[in-house]
């Protein structure tokens, strides 16, 4: 290959990158679906399904119940939809003069293993919850361990414990599997006055849950692989004991033989955990940001398909990926970013995704008592819209509610002084409540957090420079208080927020605090861990657990110290994070709306990303890329809506690698945009391309194999092939390899959408320009097959191992930390992993 430089006045070439962690491509799965959607494999299951017994005590309470799950094939660690209709509301009791939520009338979600037939209690991760939960669901409703003072005539159940591969532990014994830091069981899920409810279950793949096995790739007779089935057992609870006597409180386990016997059961179909391309395939290295870990988790497998390259792709720092990216030589990857590799002409660059950054949320309303009749109904109800503003964001990022300092929300705590005078959260904020009057009456838990990744990346600093393009916002961070008297914490102001946009999330306040003078104090880490990446920002967030260790636990080994606190409970959950759209969907999150510059509040859904993409601006550092105006003014976009590139050195020598990262490129513009959640799919969470960037993109691949063809800037901003220069001067233009010579049509929304039947690059139709100025940087009853129970699978040639680990991250006052780890992802290379939960055990 050679470099020639792209034909744009005053301008040179450029790429681009993203992330954090060092992880590599690992197996290919179908994309998750959105989990309020119902998909192909849906399923609605009736209670009374023909064989209860209409005299049966328990009938009347359940007969009319209905359950329909929104995915039941092609699973990975996502959440779905479980809803119904047909309960009976959910009502309160009282136990030792507590006030009970969760009395009778609701229900009990677990994932189990188990045979074609169905599972047995004992395969069933149930029971992670400590019993000081009892004040929230009746007498040990929570437990595998039923310690029932009411004889079940049909049996007892000793809360026996026993993973797929045959083991069994007691009851006593199950946090050597599960606790409640990592289990996915819900303990109770409401019913609304209206007979009907909906909660977001976790799917857990043997990678999460090791002793379920889910996902657990198995070969066939037929040499098909596919992942191990498992399933869904949802229990009811009504208003009777296992005895028959009516209470106003459940006793008992789930799991104990009478309350069993009501479940309803729904197979689950997995895509198989560690399927890799073959051995032997090519393997290639892309480099790049979080932002794409789901489209290339799903284009993996058609892409090594028939003998295609494998990508294995490592998450990095932006500024990493860019280095190695314009070092160039045989070896130089392929990377995916944002931003641009400035004033380098021999890269290239080409656009592959259009997505997000997301501020996701899990809010439930959670009134004090005594509570109004609407209050009452909408107690326990999860919030679906949710305003933010620049400002508002800006007071969550910098520790300046005084929940958010260690110690911060004890009175005359001198070591918090400096936030004393704010509020303690933002429900309590005028600033907050004036955008958001729905939760004017909620009352606030003991922490509602913002989780964060810990990484640097141009994600990041859009995100900032969101926060800092705003009037408002600005002043504030500069140290002017708002209309209500609240300043920015000191330690924020203290780093210039304003100057240059920061590329991470800094934790500055120093603040230790402790609640008695013979321990010592926690910090903000402790209070405010960081999270490895935006996945699990996303999936902490469905688990309201934010992983603060500031328990204090005297009986801790090696020595006394301080733990992790249990996830929020059902019903009282509050919780935010910093996430991209592909996760907030993956894992059915609500994702907030922002403000934007022209005053209103935009959604990140496909409207809001898609006139986001039209309110982008050519960028100053490279042809063919465009970047986000943080100062445009558009009613209907998305402010964080983001564009990936991929950046490709024209030097390398190594042509059968340039070779696969052109069949990569083509891919990307082509079957990679078509929307849906099969394997080879764009995920949900994504938009598609317009047609004239998936034009750009043949026409980069084409151009890095072709010495014929040289790229030109178009009059929309975007590249097109032309013939190259010959030494004689000027060009072809009538060369058939050159993909056309006359600048398409601007592109308009019309092109932006998820249409059904993809429109073919070269006839895309399009009409708006993007914009000349540049400001910077049906559900079915079918059941699959359940599969024998087996011990889970050892190594084979068929599969590559799974390595569980927790990926590299810095914080910003640990440069050199960080330049380490990134020398020794340099040497090592990328490791194996799956992509779907980057940590293992929360």
């Amino acid at each position: 290959m050679r470099a020639t430089p792209v034909r744009r006045t005053g301008a040179a070439l450029g790429a681009l990158m993203i992330a954090t962690a060092t992880l590599a491509l690992g197996p290919a799965a179908p994309a998750a679906a959105d989990p309020g959607e119902l998909t192909d494999s849906a399923v609605t299951v009736r209670w009374d399904d023909g064989t209860r017994d209409p005299e049966h005590f328990m009938y009347q309470g359940f007969r009319d119940l209905e359950v329909t799950v929104s995915q039941t094939e092609g699973l990975v660690n996502q959440s779905i939809s479980v809803s119904w209709t047909g309960g009976r509301p959910t009502t309160r009791g009282t136990h030792d003069g507590q006030d009970v939520p969760y009395g009778n009338h609701y229900l009990q979600l677990m994932q189990c293993w188990g045979g074609p037939e169905g599972p047995e209690p004992e395969q069933c991760q149930f029971g992670g919850y400590p019993p000081n939960s009892a004040n929230l669901y009746g007498h040990f409703t929570q437990l595998r361990d039923p310690f029932n003072r009411t004889p079940d005539p049909a049996g007892t159940f000793d809360g026996r414990f026993t993973a797929v591969d045959g083991t069994t532990v007691p009851a006593a014994g199950i946090g050597t599997y599960f606790s409640f830091n990592n289990t996915n069981e819900i303990v109770g899920a409401r019913t609304s006055g209206n007979g009907t409810g909906r909660v977001y279950f976790e799917t857990q793949t043997v990678t999460e849950a090791q002793h379920l096995g889910c996902g657990a790739a198995q070969e066939g007779p037929d040499g098909e692989v596919t992942g191990r089935s498992c399933w869904l057992v949802i229990v009811p609870r009504g208003e009777h004991l296992p005895d028959g006597s009516p209470h106003p409180l459940q006793w008992g386990s789930p799991l104990q033989p009478t309350n069993w016997a009501q479940r309803i059961q729904v197979p689950l179909d997995f895509a198989p955990v560690g399927e890799f391309c073959p051995i032997g395939a090519p393997e290639r290295s892309i480099l790049g940001t979080d932002l794409m870990s789901e489209a290339l988790s799903s284009w993996q497998t058609t892409l090594c398909a028939g003998g295609g390259a494998a990508y294995n792709y490592t998450l990095v720092s932006d500024q990493q990926a860019r280095g190695q990216v314009a070092a160039g030589g045989d070896s130089a990857p392929l990377a995916l970013t944002q931003l641009p590799v400035a004033g380098d002409d021999s890269v290239v660059h080409a656009p592959v995704a259009a997505s997000g950054v997301a501020i996701g949320f899990n809010i439930e309303r959670n009134y004090p008592e005594p509570r109004s009749p609407e209050q009452q109904a909408l107690q326990g109800v999860p919030l679906d819209e949710l305003n933010l503003t620049p400002r508002l964001l800006a007071k969550l990022l910098t520790q300046s509610y005084r929940i958010h300092v260690p110690g911060g929300s004890q009175p005359n705590n001198p070591d918090a002084e400096h936030v004393a005078g704010n509020p303690v959260n933002f429900l309590q904020d005028p600033d907050f409540l004036q955008h958001n009057p729905q939760l004017a009456d909620v009352m606030p838990v003991t922490r509602h957090p913002l989780l964060v990744p810990i990484y640097y990346s141009d994600a990041i600093r859009e995100v900032w420079r969101y926060i800092i393009a705003d009037e408002e916002a600005r002043a504030w961070l500069e140290g002017q208080p708002d209309e209500w008297g609240m300043v920015v914490n000191p330690h924020y102001e203290a780093i210039g927020l304003t100057e240059t946009p920061f590329q991470n999330f800094p934790k500055e306040d120093p603040t230790r605090f402790s609640a008695a003078a013979d321990r010592p104090g926690y910090d903000t880490i402790a209070l405010s861990p960081y999270m490895d990446d935006m996945a699990e920002t996303a999936r902490n967030t469905l688990r309201a657990d934010d992983h603060s260790a500031t328990v204090w636990d005297p009986n801790m080994l090696p020595r006394p110290g301080y733990r992790e606190g249990d996830p929020q409970n059902p019903g009282q959950r509050l919780i935010l994070s910093i996430t991209d759209t592909t996760a907030a969907d993956r894992f059915g999150l609500a994702t907030a709306n922002l403000r934007n510059q022209a005053g209103e509040f935009a959604a990140a859904d496909e409207e809001g990303l898609a006139a986001g993409i039209e309110a982008m601006v050519p960028s100053d550092a490279a042809p063919g890329v465009f970047e986000v105006d943080p100062e445009a003014v558009s009613a209907d976009a998305y402010p964080l809506t983001l564009l990936t590139y991929a950046a490709a050195n024209t030097e390398s020598g190594d042509e059968e690698a340039v070779g696969d990262y052109a069949a990569f490129l083509r891919y990307a513009a082509d079957e990679g945009q078509r929307p849906g959640v099969g394997a080879g799919m764009l995920p949900p969470g994504y938009l598609p391309l317009p047609g004239p960037m998936r034009a750009q993109t043949e026409c980069v691949a084409d151009y890095l194999e072709d010495d014929g063809l040289a790229v030109e800037e178009r009059a929309d901003g975007t590249l097109g092939c032309v013939a190259a220069e010959t030494p004689g001067g000027g060009s072809g233009p009538d060369d058939p390899g050159a993909g056309g010579l006359d600048d398409p049509p601007p592109f308009s929304n019309d092109d932006l959408g998820p249409a059904p039947d993809l429109v073919p690059v070269a006839d895309g139709p399009g009409t708006d320009d993007l914009g000349p100025d540049d400001t910077g940087g049906g559900p079915t009853d079918e059941v699959p097959d359940g599969g024998e129970p087996s011990a889970l699978p050892s190594d084979t040639p068929l599969v590559a191992g799974i390595t569980p680990t927790t990926p590299a991250g810095w914080l910003r006052w640990a440069l050199i930390a960080a330049l380490a780890t990134g020398l020794l992802a340099a040497l090592l290379g990328p490791l194996l992993l799956r992509f779907a939960p980057r940590r293992t055990g929360l």
